[in-house]
């Protein structure tokens, strides 16, 4: 999987989920508790500064996940063992 697709996947979850129910809580809270809303401008700062640290994570996260063609993945080990099968059986290699 490429790192681009991680990072974006987590800034695309981040944003349908996340900041919409940061809000609704937030306003919430505020009607509930008789707070005032004058500093829920707060959000405004914070929500874009969490999202920028979550992209960080799924950045780190793709680089570190193994790539599909390296030879040491589990995809990799397999098509050498089913080839290592297919022409050291014992009815003889292809020629």
């Amino acid at each position: 999987m490429p790192p681009a697709a991680v990072v974006l996947g987590a800034a695309a979850a981040y944003a349908s989920f996340t900041v919409p129910g940061t809000v609704v809580t937030a306003v919430t809270g505020c009607v509930l508790f008789q707070l005032p809303m004058a500093h829920l401008w707060v959000l405004a700062a914070v929500l874009p500064l969490a999202g920028a640290a979550l992209a960080g994570l799924g950045a780190a996260l793709g680089l570190l996940a193994p790539a599909p063609n390296s030879p040491h993945s589990a995809a990799s080990w397999g098509c050498r063992r089913r080839c290592c099968w297919v022409c050291c059986r014992p009815s003889g290699c292809p020629r």
